[in-house]
């Protein structure tokens, strides 16, 4: 018997072709379909499976076995190829935006240490033409035992990866690399996570930390970061991520205590709310116009930015 996952048993329905939107985007229309028995075969020598990632046109799939293993199906044989071995601590995997590459998030078993995740990202090709590339090698400025938990990891384009990484309790600095060329850049050094538009051109920057105002929503732009030269280091922290608006939490302190919630599909303007009296905000990041869409509520819950 062929033990078959929720994840796997999703995936079934969807090769058998009739409920196909069950696992991607209603637009999706590559046709699936195929025999029962070809779909057990497909499966046969394949780990337990705990996610799926299809690729941007929704012709190839991605299978993330529970032992760190990548598998890849593809057409027009629709049969489960491994991709690489298992991966340590295998995190995110996410295709690149023209479906060219895939960026993997693990830990190389050198660096592995107990209750300590140093992370690096990997290059792969699906097609298997062009070898595993280590992103944060050795010798580069994120290699250990300066590189820290690394996280938040997503294409800004085609050719460059967005990450983020801790740099100490409570600091977290933000960084591209291109893949292409192999080149760094820093966005800044901050508090709290960068949250991209859908068009993936600019972003609010969360901050949080201590002083008058300690709580604010800044914005840094896809092409605002700063090269990142052989040698130096990441942590330039005089690259801060400066707030456009922000306010402390006692009740007579000036301004507003922003917190994040969602970017709306304009990639222009900023859905937030203060928690400082449970209101609702719209933010217009091009006029940098707020407007008000639910008043003051003190006896509220605040507003969850994606929590």
């Amino acid at each position: 018997m062929i033990a078959i996952t929720s994840a796997v048993l999703c995936l079934l329905i969807c090769l058998l072709g009739s409920v196909r939107r069950a696992c991607g985007q209603e637009n999706d229309t590559t046709n699936w379909s195929t025999s029962r028995a070809g779909t057990e075969q497909v499966y046969e020598h394949v780990p337990p499976v705990s996610r799926i990632s299809w690729s941007p046109d929704a012709k190839t799939l991605i299978l993330v076995a529970t032992d760190g293993s990548l598998w890849i199906i593809k057409p027009p044989e629709y049969k489960a190829k491994r991709l690489t071995g298992p991966i340590e601590s295998l995190s995110t995997v996410q295709w690149s935006l023209d479906g060219q590459w895939l960026v993997v998030e693990g830990e190389r078993p050198s660096d592995k240490r107990p209750d300590y995740p140093w992370g690096t990202l990997w290059l792969l090709d699906p097609e298997g033409k062009s070898p595993q590339r280590d992103l944060l090698p050795h010798g580069s400025p994120f290699s250990t035992p300066g590189r820290r938990w690394i996280q938040d990891v997503q294409w800004l384009d085609k050719d460059r990866v967005f990450f983020s990484m801790a740099c100490g309790t409570g600091c977290v600095g933000h960084y591209s690399i291109n893949v292409k060329d192999g080149g760094y850049q820093i966005f800044c050094i901050g508090t709290g996570q960068i949250e991209w538009a859908p068009d993936r051109k600019i972003g609010v920057t969360e901050n949080y930390g201590s002083g008058p105002d300690p709580h604010g929503l800044g914005l840094v732009t896809a092409e605002s970061g700063i090269t990142l030269g052989v040698g130096s280091t990441p942590f330039q922290y005089d690259r801060a991520c400066k707030s456009v608006f922000s306010g402390g939490p006692r009740s007579d302190s000036p301004g507003e205590v922003p917190e994040f919630i969602t970017w709306l599909p304009d990639s222009r303007r900023v859905l937030y709310s203060n928690w400082k009296d449970h209101s609702l905000h719209l933010w217009d990041t091009l006029t940098g116009q707020r407007t008000a869409l639910i008043p003051s509520h003190r006896h509220r819950t605040p507003f969850a930015a994606g929590r």
